[in-house]
């Protein structure tokens, strides 16, 4: 391979990244507490949702039943790339709000960090109390 081959691979390579969409996790808050509709919605877009949850038991008469509730009333955390967090908005418009942060004087989907979400969810879905068998905790007490 001779050396302007090699540089248009490298330019191939390095300029193909910024054709491709950022994905980045964003927030609803959902009116109504319809999170499980909304994110049935979502989903049927193809788009990655979490909703931060917990097994209750629901007791009526005699009939024990066990449901999911949210952890967190009118939460909904969802996967996708700016344009379509704004959609999703426009699409859901009265139905939910799109947490936002200020950049001048415009509203822009406010993106969670990667790594500040994968450790959200790490520690929402420990279904033990007091560190309990959770992966993040188990470190800890090994110490």
């Amino acid at each position: 391979m001779c050396r302007n081959e090699r540089y248009a691979l490298w330019a191939s390579i390095n300029f193909m990244d910024y054709n491709v969409p950022t994905l980045h996790w964003y927030a609803f808050k959902v009116f109504y507490n319809k999170v499980f509709e909304i994110e049935e919605l979502l989903k049927k877009d193809g788009i990655e949702t979490f909703i931060p949850c917990e097994t209750v038991i629901v007791e009526r008469g005699e009939v024990k039943k066990s449901i999911c509730k949210p952890v967190i009333a009118s939460l909904l955390f969802f996967r996708s790339t700016e344009q379509q967090a704004l959609h999703q908005q426009q699409c859901l418009l009265e139905r939910v709000i799109l947490y936002t942060r200020l950049v001048g004087w415009q509203k822009l989907p406010f993106a969670i960090p990667e790594r500040e979400m994968n450790l959200f969810m790490l520690v929402a879905t420990c279904k033990h109390s007091l560190y309990g068998s959770c992966p993040i905790f188990l470190g800890v007490l090994s110490l």
